[in-house]
Formats: structure tokens, C-alpha cells, sequence
């Protein structure tokens, strides 16, 4: 062969070898060229599901591609919907488009400021699916025993407050007429001792006694 009789054999070793850690390791170029290739998949599959839906204008024109973008999670399309289109013909075709994406999901979003801008989210994978989260706050009862945790720990978490011992009500407190007056918090009312009958007169001296 041609290739195995120009170059040594440790030159064709080490071609081989770079070839392989391109192909399994994950490098830049390696990202790059697999962000291109999914980006013109998707751009390409987005159009003929357009087509076969039927997401046509009257003077039969598709939305306009403006762009397809990699993303964490896929691939993101920007559609410029032309005369005659809406965001609204395309709301019920974010299941068909993921299929037609070969997705897990697609969502369909209006341009806050425009209305003819719309943009396609594909996700293919989920970031958070072969990752565990770990709380700090298990450290505190990582030792603890199960039912201590759910005794001691959830329950006083979810006890309320209990409501305060002192009262918001002062002293009654006299005054030079022997009359007695008691002031709360929020309402101020006054208390008229004569001859047994205890009258309790309001902040504008009426008797509200009966009211009490």
C-alpha cells in the first residue's frame, strides 16, 4: 500500500493512535466538529419537518432558518416566521419536531420584543441525569439514626414558633380621680370603678361597656 510504503511504521503507529484518542477522548476540536455535524442534522431535519407539516404561508414559503447554535444540552434554531406565520402554528408541533430531531424534547418560545423571531430549543440529553447533587446540609445528620432524624430534626423544623409568655398588656394605672385606667398595645380603653359597677369608658369617654 501506498500509505504503509512512504511513511515508517512508528509514523503510521502514531497516526493511528492520534486517530483513536480523537475519536474516544474529549477534546476541542473533538466538541467542535460534533457540535457542527448535530447543528446541520438538526438544521436540515427542522426544514423537512416544517415541509411535511405543512408550515406554509398562502404564497407557500417556510419559516426562515436564521441560525442553528450547539447548546449543553442540543441544539437551539432560530425561525424567522415571514408573512402570514405565527408562533401560534407551531405550538402544537414541538412533539413532531423533537421526533423529527431524533430528540428527547423541543420548545417552541416567542422573542420577547418580536414576535416574527421564534426559538427552537432541541435537548438531547440531560446534564443532570448521571450527575448526584449532594446537599451540605445531610452533614448535619449523616450520623444520626433514621427515626432520630425524623423526630427530632424535621419535627422541630416543622413546629411553630410558640406564641411569647409576656403579654403586650401594662399595669393598670391610677389616676388622682379613682378612676383606673388600662392601656394595651392596640386598643386604649378606661376602666370608671363607682360604687361596685366597674364602666369602661372609651378614648373619647363614652361608656362601651355594654360592648365589652
Amino acid at each position: 500500500m501506498f500509505f504503509t510504503d512512504t511513511l515508517p511504521t512508528w509514523v503510521a503507529v502514531v497516526f493511528l493512535l492520534g486517530t483513536v484518542y480523537w475519536l474516544i477522548a474529549d477534546t476541542l476540536v473533538r466538541r467542535f466538529t460534533r457540535n457542527r455535524f448535530w447543528c446541520v442534522i438538526t438544521r436540515h431535519r427542522v426544514r423537512a419537518c416544517l415541509i411535511e407539516t405543512r408550515m406554509l404561508n398562502y404564497s407557500g414559503n417556510l419559516p426562515f432558518i436564521v441560525g442553528c447554535f450547539a447548546t449543553k444540552t442540543g441544539q437551539v434554531v432560530w425561525l424567522w416566521m415571514r408573512p402570514g406565520l405565527s408562533v401560534e402554528k407551531l405550538e402544537n408541533q414541538a412533539e413532531t419536531l423533537a421526533s423529527a430531531c431524533w430528540a428527547r424534547k423541543a420548545t417552541i418560545a416567542r422573542h420577547k420584543r418580536n414576535a416574527a423571531l421564534v426559538r427552537l430549543d432541541i435537548d438531547r440529553r440531560d446534564p443532570l441525569a448521571n450527575k448526584t447533587i449532594d446537599s451540605p446540609l445531610l452533614q448535619d445528620t449523616s450520623g444520626m439514626p433514621e427515626a432520630a432524624v425524623a423526630d427530632d430534626a424535621v419535627l422541630a423544623f416543622l413546629t411553630p414558633d410558640s406564641a411569647p409568655q409576656d403579654s403586650t398588656t401594662q399595669p393598670p394605672a391610677k389616676t388622682g380621680s379613682g378612676e383606673t385606667r388600662t392601656r394595651t398595645s392596640k386598643t386604649k380603653t378606661t376602666a370608671a370603678v363607682n360604687d361596685g359597677e366597674v364602666m369602661i369608658l372609651g378614648a373619647n369617654g363614652e361608656d362601651v361597656s355594654d360592648y365589652v
